[in-house]
């Protein structure tokens, strides 16, 4: 390249240069997203233990309810229903079933802080936060 077109190519230092003055800073949209995997982790039990009086500890509640064990799989399956490599979603769908008795469409839209005690979800199925199923 010769010196006229490597001053045309202006260099760029950080990705805070390719927002436009107008914009979001990209520190903020990092921010505002979703709650982590171990915080919404952390509210799932947090939902067992307000909606079960039969809940007793952390351990009973993490290892011993299949209607957690669901719940966690069926975000990872959802995640992938919205990614589109919609095989891998249904199939972990079907693990899921399978593991833990209950049946969550990988499409269903389920809210924070849900609890299943028993009971099926499907596709259309879309449940608020703060939702108890049995």
């Amino acid at each position: 390249m010769s010196n006229v077109e490597t001053q045309q190519l202006a260099p760029l230092t950080t990705a805070n240069e390719l927002v436009a003055d107008d914009a979001v800073p990209l520190e903020v949209l990092r921010a505002d997203r979703s709650p982590g995997i171990w915080t919404r982790a952390k509210e799932d039990v947090q939902a067992v233990f307000g909606r079960d009086p039969a809940a007793r500890s952390v351990w009973e509640v993490v290892l011993l309810y299949p209607g957690l064990h669901a719940l966690w799989i069926h975000r990872v399956a959802h995640w992938l229903w919205k990614r589109r490599p919609v095989f891998l979603a249904r199939l972990l769908s079907e693990v899921k079933r399978f593991l833990t008795g209950i049946e969550i469409h990988p499409g269903a839209t389920i809210g924070r802080r849900f609890f299943i005690d028993h009971g099926m979800l499907w596709s259309s199925a879309r449940r608020p936060r703060s939702a108890t199923t049995c």
